[in-house]
Parts: C-alpha cells; sequence; structure tokens
C-alpha cells in the first residue's frame, strides 16, 4: 500500500479548439481532478468518517442496516454510500463454547469501476448505455482472528475504515450494534490523553553496576495498548514506589531511602521504553554502599516469591495531537 503521505503528481490536461475529444482525453482529466482532491484530503484529513454512515441493528437481528455516508481512506479517496445498504450478519453460531464471536464492519474504496450495461429504450428497439451506480466495499473482519492479520493491518492504517463492532451468536446479533471503535475524518480541536499504572518485570542492564550507577529497565517496555493511540504521542511516566529498598546488615534488616532518575525512549503508538537510574553519588559518605543497594535489588527481582519481588509500578500518561 502507498504511503498517505506520498504525492503522485499528473500533468493537467489542456484542451484546443476543434481537438477531437476521446473517452481517454475526458479519462485524463477526470483523473487530474481525482489526483488533486485524494492530495488535498490527505493533506487536511485523517482517515474516518466524515458524514453518515450511521450503522442501525438491534439484538436479536440478522442484518444491519448502513445508512448513507461519506468517509475518506488513508490514501485521500472518498468512499461513498448513496442510498440505505443491508448487510448480513456473518453467518456464524458461536466461537465453539456458546459464547458470542466479535466482528467489525469495515468500509473500503472500490478500484474497480462497474461495467456499464445496455438497455433498451422503450418503443423503440435502440438501446443505450448505463453507468451501473459506484459502491464502496463492505466487509467483516473478526476481531481477534489470526487469518484476519493482514485486514486488521489495513485497518490500522486507514486503508479500510471501521464503522461499528457487533457481537455474533446463533447468525443474529447478541447485543446492540457499537460504533465505538469508530474514528472521525476530522481530528479533534483537542489533544487525546490517557493516563494509566503500569506493572512490569524489571531487569538489571548488563546484570551489573554501571560507571554512574545501578541501571533499570522495563523488561520489554511499558504497553500503552490499552489507550488506542494512532500516532506515537508525547509519553511522561515516573516510578510510583521506588522510595525505599530493604537492606540486610548483620541479621536486621535496614530501610534505605533511594532516589531514581527516569528515561522515555522509543516512543511508539503501543508502547515505549522505560529506565531508571540509581546514582551511585547518593551513597558516597553513607553507610550503604552502592553494591549493598545492587544485591537487595536482584534479589528482589530474581525472588520467586511473588510477595517479596521487586513490584515498583510506572505511573505513565500520554498526550496525543
Amino acid at each position: 500500500m502507498p504511503s498517505s503521505t506520498q504525492v503522485r503528481f499528473i500533468d493537467r490536461v489542456q484542451f484546443a479548439d476543434g481537438q477531437r475529444l476521446l473517452a481517454s482525453d475526458l479519462q485524463s482529466l477526470e483523473e487530474y481532478q481525482r489526483e488533486m482532491r485524494w492530495l488535498h484530503n490527505r493533506s487536511l484529513h485523517q482517515p474516518g468518517v466524515a458524514s453518515g454512515f450511521a450503522v442501525r441493528g438491534e439484538k436479536g437481528a440478522p442484518a444491519l442496516v448502513i445508512e448513507p455516508g461519506y468517509a475518506i481512506d488513508a490514501l485521500g479517496r472518498e468512499l461513498v454510500l448513496a442510498e440505505p445498504h443491508t448487510e448480513p450478519v456473518p453467518p456464524v453460531a458461536g466461537d465453539g463454547a456458546g459464547n458470542p464471536v466479535l466482528f467489525d464492519l469495515t468500509v473500503s474504496y472500490s478500484a474497480t469501476l462497474p461495467e456499464s450495461e445496455r438497455r433498451g429504450v422503450s418503443c423503440s428497439n435502440a438501446t443505450h448505455a448505463v453507468r451501473l451506480q459506484e459502491l464502496p466495499v463492505f466487509c467483516w473482519v473478526r476481531v481477534g482472528s489470526p487469518d484476519a492479520a493482514s485486514l486488521r493491518r489495513q485497518i490500522e492504517s486507514g486503508e479500510r475504515i471501521l464503522l461499528a463492532r457487533v457481537e455474533v451468536l446463533n447468525c443474529q446479533l447478541h447485543q446492540r450494534v457499537s460504533i465505538a471503535q469508530r474514528r472521525n475524518a476530522k481530528p479533534s480541536l483537542h489533544p487525546y490523553v490517557f493516563a494509566a499504572c503500569s506493572q512490569v518485570t524489571w531487569e538489571i542492564e548488563n546484570n551489573q553496576v554501571g560507571v554512574h550507577g545501578i541501571r533499570l529497565r522495563a523488561a520489554g517496555g511499558v504497553s500503552t495498548k490499552a489507550a488506542g493511540f494512532r500516532t506515537a504521542p508525547h509519553y511522561f511516566a515516573s516510578l510510583r514506589d521506588a522510595h525505599k529498598i530493604e537492606i540486610e546488615r548483620g541479621g536486621s534488616q535496614d530501610t534505605v531511602l533511594i532516589e531514581t532518575f527516569a528515561e522515555i525512549s522509543n516512543p511508539k503508538p503501543e508502547h515505549f521504553d522505560f529506565s531508571v537510574l540509581i546514582p551511585r553519588f547518593l551513597f558516597n559518605g553513607t553507610n550503604t554502599s552502592i553494591d549493598d543497594v545492587f544485591k537487595a535489588i536482584r534479589e528482589r527481582i530474581e525472588d520467586e516469591d511473588e510477595g517479596k519481588k521487586l513490584a515498583w509500578r510506572i505511573e505513565w500518561f500520554g498526550v496525543e495531537g
């Protein structure tokens, strides 16, 4: 699929007096206007529903009714439905355990023009060409199915526009249609903000004390899938629980207060990398050495007892837009 920012330049069509025009000339003119319009759409809008495309379906219904609407995909192409359309519910009985199956209803641009057909004229043997109505393509995508991975990527990239999500049981709607998952072609004027507190698995960089101190990182990064960001947001994060550590000395435990410096890197829509540094200089001139802290942290990371395992949580929020 071409990039949504790709620009395709074509020549502006010009005509001269007395020139004989062929179908290809008119098609070239239409192509120029279309490409300029799609470029405009890509530059000023995001993929999504611009107007209409209301989806109606009550519990127990065997089909959905999709109202006329206008949407734009990632390439700036217009998806236009001029008349109401009825789309049957996927013929699925369930997930095999008596539970409903989730499906997303999508709409996409049809790159194939409908064929012309010739129809007779009343009271005459003559016929004339009739252009059939151009329609967008509707498609059901099963949520969580490995077989639908390619279609899911097209939804995420904006090549397919998600209109609604349904639960299907016994070949009919198990609940009312949900449109909470769809997005608008016109971005909100307000930024999208999502915050959470994540539990992660910690690891020590190089499994040793570094030149500057102990650097810990969240193994595998911090997942932000629950936020549903579409682009890499600005992330802000800090440790919630890292204020003290228990260190054993001569059979007794001492509580040592510590300070950490956090770092965020590799921000992506679905995750970011997070690490913290416990500086070596904090323990200069104290009864606690950096090696004592390192030993205590490593023991807690490797402890099999969940109650004793290092469970520092990360508070974070992302701002998109």
